[in-house]
């Protein structure tokens, strides 16, 4: 069985990574091929064996010009979708596991995987696919907030964005 793990860093940079690698390490000890796709890093611990990885996407270093179109690329990039086929095409896995892939791969890489009838399983390692303010709290009352869980992302602009104006 061939599997192509998905996150965005390669580096062991947090919590999410450290499961990523060391699943990985597991996998690998019970005779299972690993692949990784994410973003090119002079930190990464693995090798771009296909030639295939996103560009680095730092949006804390980000010039003014990138953080006016980066609500557009973290929707959709051409070029990802276009470097996720490299691999899926040469490397060809049974089975893809998506970790965070959310802003800098985007979910462009998704219709690539799913034309292919790959199977698919995701991690979740954190909030952000549920709440756009990433913390699932409202700090203005000091409590925990799932308004974006039950109902709509709107909510997330009506409690961290209007009560400040």
């Amino acid at each position: 069985m061939k599997i192509l793990q998905i996150n965005k860093f390669l580096y062991p940079k947090g919590g999410s990574e450290t499961y990523l690698f060391q699943l990985s390490d597991a996998l690998k000890e019970n005779g299972i091929e690993i692949a990784f796709w994410g973003m090119q890093d002079e930190l990464n611990i693995v090798k771009d064996q296909y030639n295939s990885f996103a560009k680095n996407i730092n949006y804390k270093e980000s010039g003014f010009s990138k953080k006016i179109t980066n609500p557009i690329s973290t929707i959709y990039s051409v070029e990802n979708k276009k470097r996720i086929t490299r691999i899926l095409d040469q490397f060809n896995p049974d089975l893809v596991h998506l970790h965070n892939y959310n802003f800098q791969l985007t979910p462009s890489i998704l219709p690539e995987i799913k034309k292919r009838g790959l199977k698919i399983i995701q991690t979740v390692h954190d909030s952000q696919m549920i709440c756009p303010y990433h913390r699932l709290y409202n700090f203005q009352r000091n409590s925990t907030c799932t308004k974006c869980v039950t109902g709509s992302f709107i909510n997330c602009i009506k409690i961290n964005v209007l009560m400040v104006l």
